[in-house]
């Protein structure tokens, strides 16, 4: 155990160092900035160019905003959100592979099991502060300019995105704890996006795919209920179970 918090204390040393802590917590908090932000702006933006557009035979409506577009922000700039920690961390395995630095850290003692298990946790875990911390300051900005009580669901549908970023997360780390190359673990993280994608075209499937979870908006707009989600959030939780153990048992056949 006190192996293990050492090991992870060191990564985390690493990462803070490396400057990429300060850097995700810049990139998150934007992020929750934007989202209302943007929702701020466009009616201001449409009303400035209106005359310019009406000249050219395009008639612009008056734009109504509230808390909703805030959160339809939100989700939209989910899928960037994940891909920045995906590609930071890609290669959390690839470059100790490539030194050698795993190995000697094997035969001074450190379990295998510690390695997978630090690296598995400071991804999950920076994931986790970063997307509530993204989260809460749009949830603030939203509350502070409109009311975010109008929106059914709301922590629900959050929560949803937050579990798929576990998930594809999880995959991520598979992929690393027996492959050498960072893009190797890109594309087999992609392969894990976008083949429940494509399986979603399927009517019939697409409420079982981890995909689904992403959907979160369409518990605002009435056209589906949490209940909906219950086979979609049973699948991903057996998936992501999977990576993880796979993860260990790849991790100690690699390190062999």
């Amino acid at each position: 155990m006190k192996r293990s918090f050492v090991f992870f204390r060191k990564e985390l040393t690493e990462l803070f160092r490396s400057g990429k802590l300060v850097l995700l917590g810049i990139i998150f908090i934007a992020f929750g900035i934007m989202n209302a932000g943007i929702a701020k702006l466009t009616p201001m933006i449409m009303d400035t160019y209106a005359d310019e557009l009406a000249k050219t035979g395009m008639k612009i409506e008056k734009i109504e905003v509230d808390a909703s577009t805030v959160w339809q922000q939100f989700f939209k700039n989910y899928s960037m959100m994940i891909l920045v920690v995906v590609i930071m961390f890609a290669g959390i395995f690839a470059a100790e592979y490539t030194k050698g630095t795993l190995v000697l850290l094997i035969t001074k003692g450190l379990p295998k099991s510690c390695v997978t298990g630090a690296k598995l946790l400071i991804t999950e875990l920076i994931w986790t502060c970063g997307y509530w911390l993204c989260f809460g300051v749009t949830y603030l900005y939203a509350d502070i300019y409109w009311d975010n009580s109008i929106m059914e669901h709301l922590g629900f549908a959050v929560l949803l995105s937050y579990i798929f970023g576990i998930f594809l997360i999880a995959a991520m780390i598979f992929f690393g704890s027996f492959s050498g190359s960072m893009i190797s673990v890109l594309l087999g993280t992609g392969v894990t996006y976008f083949l429940p994608t494509l399986l979603s075209m399927s009517n019939d499937l697409r409420k079982y795919m981890p995909t689904f979870l992403t959907g979160g908006m369409s518990l605002f707009t009435g056209e589906n209920v949490p209940s909906d989600f219950t086979a979609s959030i049973a699948v991903t939780s057996v998936l992501t179970i999977f990576f993880i153990v796979g993860a260990f048992v790849c991790g100690r056949k690699k390190v062999n």
